[in-house]
C-alpha cells in the first residue's frame, strides 16, 4: 500500500471520519476490473486446452438452471420435465434471468446460449468489482491503497470461477455487494435521499439470488428501523413494500407448487443432523448433540473457507473485532454504521450455522464456495477495511510489505490452481452428464429413466425424468432416507436408471434386477459423486432398442435441444 497519507475523506487516525458521499476513482476500479477479466480470460484458455472449447461449465448444477430456464422460455413450465412444474431452483432470480437469454439467443444456437450465460456472469462479476469499489472508497481514500485493498477483496474469493460456473455466483454477490454499499452510506454522516431503499430492493434481490440471504435482509430492515427516530412507522412501511415485493411473490410460488413458502431443496438435502429431522428421528439428547456437531462443522469449513482461499485477508478478517475496538470505531462511527459493519462481519458465521441447523448437509463449501460468494466477500471487506484504519493509526508501518507480496503470489498460484481445476471439472461434467444427455436424445422418446443428477442428461436428454435426490421428484426423499430406492424404482417402474452407483448400495446389492449395461468411468472426478456413472436397463421395460447407440461425443449440438409438451388425455 501506498506511503502517503490521505489528505481527506476516509479513516483518518483512530477518530476518522467517514466519508459517505463517495465517486470511485476510475484507475483503480479499472486496474481491478482489467485484472479480474484476465484472470477469467485464463479460465477459458485452460479451458479451451482441456475440452477442445469454452462452451462447458463446471457443475452439472448450471444445467439444471439451464433446463428450466429452456423449458420456461419455451412454454413448457418451470420444472425439470415439461408441463410438469416443481420448486427445485434455489434461485428464481438467476432462472428467469436464463430463460429470458434462451428466448433471445437460442435462435443463434446452442453455443450462442452458453457464451450468453457465461458473458452475463462476468458481466455482473464486473457489477459486483464496481460496488466492492464503491464500498471499500468510503473507508481508503488513498487510490493506491484503494487498488490493493480491491485485489486483495476480489482475490479472497474466486470470483472468476463463479462468473463462468453458469450458476448465480455473481448474481448473489452484486446484488449483496451494493445492498451493503447502500446501506453504509445510509448509516454515515451524509446519507442519500433514497439510501435505505434502495439497500433493501438490493438486499431483497439478494434473496431471490439465494433465499438464505432472507436473513441479511431481516438484520438490515431492523437496523434501518431501529435507528431512525422520527418517523419509524411511515419508514418500516416503505421498506416492508418493497422487500415485500420480492419475499411475497417468492412464497406464494413455493407454496402453490411445493405446498410450503420454499424450495423443494431444503428438505431434499436435510441430512439427520438437520434440526427438523433430528427432532423427529432421535432422542432429544442425540438430537442436540447431532445439530450441535453439524453446526460446528459449518461454521469451521465457512471459515477455513477463506482461510485457505487468503490467508492474510482471512485472518484480517479473524482480527477485525479486535482492531475496531483498538481504533475505537465503536465509539467514532454511527451507531447505525457500526451496526452494519458488524451485520457484514457476523454474515458469514451467521449463515454458516443457519444453513448447518437447517440441512446439517457437508456441504456448504462444495464446488469453491458457490453458494457463499456474498458472505466472503463481505468478510474480507470487513477485515481489510478494519486493517486498513488500524494501519492508519499506527503510522502505516512499511512491513506490510511483506505480506501483501505473500498474497499476491498466493493469489496468482491460486489463480492457476483454478484454471486448472475449472477445466477439468468442466471436462468431466461433458463427458458424463452431457454425452449421456446426449444418449438418451437417440433413444425412443417417451422414456422414463431416474437419476441421480439431473441437470446435463435433462437438458439434452429429452426424456422423463425421475430425481431420486427429491429436488424434481420430493416424493424419492422418504426412500432415500430409508435405503430403500430399489424399492421405489420397482414401485414406479422407470425404463432405465442412471446413477453413481456408490451412492445406493441398495441398487448393488441386487444384481438379479439391477444390473448395468455400460458403465462410464473418469479416472478421477472431481466435480463430487464418483468415479462411476452406471446404466441400468429394468427388466420390465419395454421398447428400448437393440443394439444400443453408440455414446455420442461430448461436444454441444448445434441446437437447443426442446422437447415436446406432452399431450394432455381428459
Amino acid at each position: 500500500m501506498s506511503s502517503r497519507r490521505p489528505t481527506s475523506g476516509g479513516f483518518r487516525g483512530a477518530g476518522g471520519v467517514i466519508s459517505c458521499r463517495v465517486m470511485t476513482s476510475r484507475r483503480s476500479v479499472l486496474l481491478v476490473i482489467l485484472i479480474f477479466l484476465a484472470n477469467a480470460g485464463l479460465l477459458l484458455v485452460r479451458e479451451q486446452q482441456v475440452t477442445g472449447d469454452p462452451w462447458n461449465f463446471p457443475v452439472d448444477d448450471a444445467w439444471i438452471h439451464m433446463t428450466f430456464a429452456r423449458n420456461l422460455a419455451f412454454g413448457l413450465g418451470f420444472g425439470v420435465n415439461p408441463g410438469e412444474p416443481v420448486a427445485a431452483s434455489t434461485s428464481v432470480s438467476w432462472a428467469l434471468w436464463l430463460a429470458v437469454l434462451h428466448r433471445a439467443v437460442a435462435g443463434f444456437g446452442m453455443r450462442a446460449v452458453v457464451f450468453a450465460v457465461k458473458g452475463s456472469g462476468v458481466l455482473l462479476a464486473v457489477v459486483a468489482i464496481i460496488g466492492a469499489m464503491r464500498l471499500l472508497k468510503r473507508f481508503i481514500d488513498d487510490d493506491t491503497d484503494r487498488a490493493v485493498a480491491g485485489l486483495l477483496l476480489i482475490f479472497s474469493y474466486p470470483l472468476a470461477w463463479g462468473a463462468l460456473s453458469g450458476m448465480e455466483v455473481a448474481l448473489c454477490a452484486a446484488c449483496a455487494i451494493w445492498a451493503l454499499d447502500y446501506q453504509v452510506s445510509a448509516c454515515g454522516d451524509s446519507p442519500g435521499p433514497r439510501d435505505r431503499e434502495i439497500s433493501i430492493a438490493c438486499w431483497s434481490l439478494a434473496f431471490l439470488a439465494r433465499p438464505e440471504n432472507v436473513l441479511l435482509l431481516g438484520l438490515a430492515l431492523l437496523i434501518f428501523l431501529a435507528h431512525e427516530r422520527e418517523s419509524r412507522l411511515r419508514l418500516a412501511g416503505r421498506l416492508l413494500l418493497i422487500a415485500g415485493l420480492c419475499v411475497v411473490p417468492f412464497v406464494l410460488f413455493h407454496a402453490e407448487i411445493a405446498g410450503q413458502p420454499f424450495p423443494h431443496t431444503f428438505t431434499s438435502k436435510m441430512t439427520p443432523r438437520a434440526l427438523p429431522r433430528a427432532i423427529v428421528e432421535m432422542p432429544a439428547a442425540e438430537a442436540m448433540r447431532a445439530v450441535a456437531g453439524s453446526v460446528l462443522d459449518h461454521l469451521r469449513v465457512g471459515v477455513e473457507f477463506l482461510l485457505l482461499e487468503s490467508p492474510f485477508v482471512g485472518l484480517l478478517y479473524l482480527a477485525a473485532p479486535f482492531l475496531a475496538w483498538k481504533t475505537g470505531f465503536g465509539r467514532s462511527a454511527p451507531p447505525a454504521l457500526s451496526a452494519g459493519m458488524a451485520m457484514a462481519w457476523i454474515a458469514l458465521p451467521l449463515l454458516a450455522v443457519s444453513v448447518g441447523i437447517l440441512t446439517g448437509s457437508m456441504y456448504y463449501t462444495v464446488h469453491h464456495g458457490r453458494y457463499i460468494p456474498q458472505t466472503i466477500l463481505m468478510a474480507a471487506f470487513c477485515g481489510i477495511a478494519g486493517f486498513h484504519r488500524f494501519w492508519n493509526a499506527t503510522g502505516r508501518s512499511r512491513w506490510i510489505v511483506l505480506p501483501l507480496l505473500f498474497s499476491l503470489v498466493f493469489a496468482l498460484d491460486r489463480q492457476v490452481e483454478l484454471a486448472e481445476d475449472h477445466a477439468r471439472e468442466c471436462d468431466i461434467i461433458r463427458r458424463i452428464h452431457v454425452s449421456l444427455g446426449k444418449w438418451l436424445n437417440e433413444l425412443p422418446k417417451g422414456l422414463t429413466v431416474a437419476l441421480n443428477d439431473i441437470g446435463g442428461m435433462a437438458y439434452f436428454g429429452g426424456q422423463r425424468i425421475i430425481d431420486l435426490e427429491g429436488l424434481a421428484s420430493p416424493e424419492t426423499n422418504s426412500w432415500r432416507r430409508q435405503g430403500r430406492i430399489d424399492l421405489f424404482l420397482e414401485r414406479v417402474k422407470p425404463d432405465l436408471l442412471i446413477i453413481f452407483p456408490g451412492w445406493f448400495p441398495e441398487i448393488a446389492s441386487r444384481p438379479e434386477i439391477f444390473r448395468p449395461i455400460f458403465i462410464r468411468t473418469v479416472e478421477e472426478n472431481i466435480t463430487g459423486g464418483g468415479n462411476v456413472k452406471a446404466v441400468y436397463r429394468m427388466p420390465w421395460s419395454r421398447g428400448l432398442p437393440d443394439p444400443w447407440p453408440a455414446l455420442p461425443p461430448s461436444g454441444l449440438p448445434t441446437d437447443v435441444p426442446v422437447p415436446p409438451l406432452p399431450e394432455r388425455h381428459e
